[in-house]
């Protein structure tokens, strides 16, 4: 009976585990968008800031029949809108990566695409993640935008 470990088969199997890790979206982590959710301020403390390009702003699907806007639904946000950006400025964990939050349509209504924008993160207890509470677009002009992060306090609509 011939044997199946035969060195050939090693040097065939590595160099199809090296095509499919290649062609089967093995991406960096930079490359997966971050999920975050937004919660209103409510006082809280702003934990870290940052600043963001904004790459694209849609307004989100209310799912079938509408039932995503509906305001039983505790998760829900007036007027939602999708925001994906690019961090240019924050914490080293945040530098570099994509984000993805659900907006509320007042909030959203502050950013264009384009252009950049300061997030505040606040973290709550127990919580795997930040969530955002503030969002704000960054000047254009004037001071530079690491400056005006810094100086960028979180205000309660």
């Amino acid at each position: 009976m011939p044997s199946l470990y035969r060195p050939q088969h090693f040097q065939a199997a590595a160099m199809l585990a090296a095509v499919l890790v290649t062609h089967t979206g093995c991406k960096a982590m930079s490359e997966n968008p971050v999920e975050m959710k937004w919660e209103w301020p409510a006082g809280r403390p702003v934990a870290s800031k940052l600043l963001l390009q904004v790459d694209t702003l849609e307004k989100a699907s209310s799912g079938w029949f509408g039932i995503g806007r509906s305001p039983s639904l505790a998760d829900n946000l007036p007027d939602a809108h999708t925001l994906q950006a690019s961090v240019l400025v924050g914490p080293p964990m945040w530098q570099g990566r994509k984000l993805t939050l659900q907006l509320p349509g007042p909030e959203a209504k502050k950013l264009t695409v384009g252009t950049r924008a300061g997030l505040a993160l606040t973290s709550p207890s127990g919580a795997k993640q930040p969530v955002a509470i503030c969002v704000a677009a960054a000047p254009t002009s004037g001071s530079s935008a690491e400056q005006w992060l810094d100086a960028w306090t979180c205000e309660s609509p």
